[in-house]
């Protein structure tokens, strides 16, 4: 089974000039793999068209009249879990850092973030590129069980740029 990633894209090392993101450093790299006990449980995604209602100035029978006003969202919801933090799993003190970067930086204006989820449909997965990128909206974390070492997560990604 092929681990899901979290990354980020500097002007440095953007798709073209590193096109396999396993590639980056590893600073960059948030990788879910089980066998440190990181764990991506699932993940959601949210696409919500903006439909406008319009109500008629003057009746126009019995009538819904809708207008498309273009994409409202698209977002990405990861879940999972970490155990506690070992040499090779620093998932959490990861998530802190990336969460506070810049989203977006002169190359990579809709978001600099990139997923990798191989066990789920295509479009799940992002490189971040000058069109398209994703930004995280927010993270939520929950201590889980009698000890201390197992963390609940999620984290909410943002996609931003061209849809396709």
């Amino acid at each position: 089974m092929a681990n899901a990633m979290l990354y980020y894209r500097t002007p440095s090392n953007t798709a073209a000039l590193v096109p396999d993101p396993n590639d980056l450093p590893g600073f960059q790299k948030l990788l879910f793999t089980p066998e440190d006990g990181d764990h991506v449980t699932g993940i959601e995604e949210i696409y919500d068209n903006n439909i406008v209602r319009r109500i008629p100035i003057k009746p126009k029978g019995r009538n819904i009249i809708l207008r498309d006003e273009g994409v409202a969202g698209w977002e990405y919801t990861i879940s999972g879990w970490w155990a506690e933090q070992t040499p090779e799993a620093d998932s959490e003190d990861k998530l802190k850092d990336f969460k506070v970067l810049d989203q977006e930086d002169d190359t990579h204006e809709f978001g600099v973030f990139g997923l990798v989820y191989p066990n789920g449909p295509e479009y799940m997965t992002l490189d971040p590129i000058p069109t398209k990128g994703l930004m995280i909206k927010s993270t939520r974390g929950k201590h889980v069980g009698l000890s201390n070492k197992v963390v609940d997560f999620s984290l909410t990604l943002w996609r931003g740029g061209a849809v396709d």
